[in-house]
């Protein structure tokens, strides 16, 4: 991995949300036929670049979703940053990206995305949609989710009907894994 690859994606990433809200912007002024002011317009920007930092329970972001085709996540991301294990009985993979400086990504499935996991340090922007961030302590993740049909560990939350894992380190959260929700 080289430091130089990971600001690449970076500035992909955020030139793509910066001319989808630049878009948005266009289209909702069209809408109501009225000139948005500056701060209109960041407001809205900041709107979007918070959906583009969401993570959906049991979906996965706003652009990477569980059961997308690998294909279309490199068409989407590019070559990810590094390819752990291709497991030749399986024929699993697992595919690394890094979002930003403070937050990575990894995707994991056969032929499409099975498993989404975010690692994050507390000031990462990722958080669900449910409130919980990097760097909390597992009591506000109860908080955020309750108590009712969670399995707990040590140093893991899972909400299996929801999709989500929340896995610490000190009991603070650096993981969040998505995968698809069970049904009750």
């Amino acid at each position: 991995m080289s430091l130089i690859t990971a600001p690449r994606l970076c500035t992909r990433t955020t030139l793509a949300v910066f001319a989808t809200a630049v878009m948005l912007v266009a289209s909702v002024a069209q809408a109501a036929n009225k000139e948005l002011s500056t701060w209109d317009k960041y407001q809205l920007y900041l709107k979007y670049q918070q959906a583009a930092t969401t993570i959906t329970e049991g979906e996965g972001l706003q652009n990477i979703k569980i059961g997308m085709q690998f294909a279309a996540v490199r068409k989407h991301l590019g070559k990810p940053v590094e390819q752990k294990g291709f497991h030749i009985l399986s024929r699993a993979r697992d595919w690394v990206y890094h979002l930003d400086p403070q937050t990575d990504l990894q995707l994991s499935g056969r032929k499409v995305v099975e498993k989404i996991s975010v690692r994050g340090k507390p000031d990462s922007p990722y958080a669900t949609v449910a409130g919980a961030h990097f760097g909390m302590p597992a009591f506000e993740i109860r908080t955020f989710y309750g108590t009712e049909w969670v399995q707990a560990s040590q140093d893991t939350l899972d909400y299996p009907f929801r999709g989500v894992r929340f896995i610490f380190n000190n009991n603070i959260l650096t993981e969040i894994a998505i995968y698809p929700p069970k049904r009750r």
